[in-house]
């Protein structure tokens, strides 16, 4: 969106015109939101600035959950939900579903085989909605 002009109209009453603007979270200038990637080297780059300290400690430390520290849980989720959306889009990276299936982090979540079964069997769903996200 390009705000190309800017207008003010008061009829009647008081009016103290003080502040006026926009704020935004949004990437301004020659920053972009134009990938989850980009979005995510970004925050990365800052220091997850601006975020609450769950999610900042997840996107830093998800690859090395380990060193999340009082934040170990949810950075194993995210990198669970890498490795997913990595295996829903190229199923042979990680070996197949065997080969998801001995990921580390499913152990260290402590997710019973049936519940790894329940998510690889959404693959095709999950497909079609970023489908039709991205058309």
């Amino acid at each position: 969106m390009t705000i190309i002009g800017w207008a003010f109209t008061q009829h009647g009453g008081t009016v103290f015109w003080d502040r006026a603007g926009l704020l935004t979270r949004l990437p301004q200038g020659g920053q972009s939101a134009d990938s989850l990637a980009g979005w995510l080297k970004r925050i990365q780059a800052s220091g997850g600035a601006g975020l609450p300290k769950p999610v900042a400690a997840s996107i830093e430390h998800y690859v090395a959950y380990a060193q999340a520290g009082g934040f170990r849980q949810e950075a194993m989720i995210t990198f669970l939900a890498d490795r997913l959306a990595t295996h829903a889009i190229e199923p042979a990276r990680f070996g197949g579903d065997e080969g998801f299936r001995n990921t580390p982090v499913i152990a260290d979540l402590n997710l019973y085989p049936d519940d790894v079964t329940g998510l690889l069997a959404r693959r095709e769903k999950v497909l079609e909605l970023v489908a039709a996200m991205i058309a």
